[in-house]
């Protein structure tokens, strides 16, 4: 599996970073949740961004949906774009 993060501003996707998860199956995301938090910061990082602040509904909309959006408001720090989208990529 594979995390992809896209920035969005203006509802254009502006840029985006792929991250891969040692993960094979959707339903093993909850027991994984330390390695997913790394894999955020590594795409945060990659995506020149600060890693938004996560709660447990980010943390849950990634487990249920495989798809979390962060607002500007999930930042401590203002940001110039409108989301950050996280999604999680099954391996073919």
């Amino acid at each position: 599996m594979r995390l992809w993060g896209q920035i969005y501003k203006d509802g254009e996707r502006v840029c985006d970073a792929l991250i891969p998860l040692d993960i094979k199956k959707k339903t093993e995301l909850k027991a994984h949740e330390e390695q997913i938090l790394v894999c955020l910061s590594s795409l945060s990082h990659d995506l020149d961004i600060e890693r938004p602040v996560i709660v447990k509904k980010h943390m849950n909309d990634i487990y249920t949906f495989g798809r979390v959006v962060f607002r500007p408001q999930d930042f401590v720090e203002s940001v110039d774009f409108d989301r950050f989208v996280v999604e999680v990529i099954p391996d073919e």
